[in-house]
């Protein structure tokens, strides 16, 4: 792992620079082309009978930041009449030339979906969802939030975790650090949440699995507080009440997927979460279900033994 660490952990710092006391990334020549195609969309908003005179824009977190409402609409019908273009300067640079459909996502309230977004399942050979700024209120009861626009600060601090909460201004080049912390984290290989674990994990215990993801796919180790609030005795019984086991599968599956899919399952195990991920939902016996499994074996699993025992060969390699 540690080799990992090392390896990722280069590797993001030769893409960054600083610049007047401002980090400034280097983009690959994908991502570089689809910060010109969206700076150019945007331009021909702010052109047009639309009325906007400032449309700010972000990559953050894997998606794309800005007022959607307004961008998304703009960006499909330009795609419509430039995108042969954008095709012939990608094969130009030697990218993945493929633009596949806006595919959006309406407003749905009774689905607790209380903000418009879309996605490009493939540009340039990337994937990009599009979503307005926002925060998020929890209600005791359910990880679904309630969600309103928000500023860029609110919308770094609800995120997983804080190099997840990085914004890249497409019109600056400057990277933007809201939580003050997120490019240490990057640059010293630590997984944090931007605010309270304890709070974070109250209002969406599977921010636990997504935050071992995270670390097991970079090779960076989750920060000492962090880890404490995983450890707590309630969460085990929060991410099996709380969190349905179909997204709990989707988090396991990616962890399988994922390049250190070992240190994933050591992490489950060391984090007393091994019942609340195999266990929860899986019939004990014709009477009797996975709660009472849950209760009557410990946060370690009715096989600790056995399961550390696996565990160790692995490991020594």
């Amino acid at each position: 792992m540690t080799q990992i660490k090392e390896f990722t952990t280069n590797t993001v710092n030769s893409r960054l620079q600083t610049a007047t006391g401002a980090p400034v990334l280097h983009l690959s020549p994908a991502e570089e082309l689809l910060r010109q195609l969206l700076l150019v969309c945007c331009d021909s908003i702010v052109s047009s009978k639309n009325d906007v005179t400032n449309l700010d824009m972000w990559f953050v977190g894997g998606g794309f930041e800005t007022d959607f409402s307004i961008f998304g609409h703009a960006l499909e019908n330009y795609l419509q009449r430039e995108k042969h273009k954008y095709i012939e300067e990608a094969r130009r640079r030697r990218v993945p030339t493929v633009i596949s459909k806006l595919h959006e996502i309406k407003r749905n309230s009774k689905k607790s979906k209380h903000l418009e977004t879309a996605s490009l399942h493939s540009i340039f050979g990337l994937s990009v969802g599009f979503v307005n700024l926002r925060k998020e209120t929890y209600s005791e009861d359910s990880r679904i939030p309630q969600m309103e626009f928000g500023t860029p600060a609110e919308d770094a601090h609800r995120r997983d975790a804080t190099i997840n909460a990085l914004f890249y201004n497409l019109k600056t080049g400057i990277i933007e650090d809201h939580t003050e912390l997120g490019l240490h984290d990057l640059a010293a290989g630590v997984i944090r949440t931007p605010s309270s674990p304890f709070e974070v994990f109250d209002d969406d215990p599977l921010g636990i699995l997504r935050l071992i993801r995270i670390a097991t796919q970079l090779g960076f180790r989750i920060e000492r507080k962090t880890v404490q609030a995983i450890r707590s005795a309630e969460r085990p019984g929060q991410l099996c009440t709380k969190v349905s086991r179909e997204r709990v599968e989707t988090e396991l599956i990616k962890i399988l997927k994922g390049p250190n899919t070992l240190s994933g399952f050591q992490l489950i195990h060391e984090l007393h979460l091994y019942n609340a991920v195999f266990l929860r939902g899986l019939p004990y016996s014709e009477d009797e279900d996975a709660s009472w499994v849950l209760q009557q074996s410990g946060p370690y699993g009715p096989w600790h033994t056995e399961w550390a025992r696996a565990l160790k060969p692995w490991l020594s390699c």
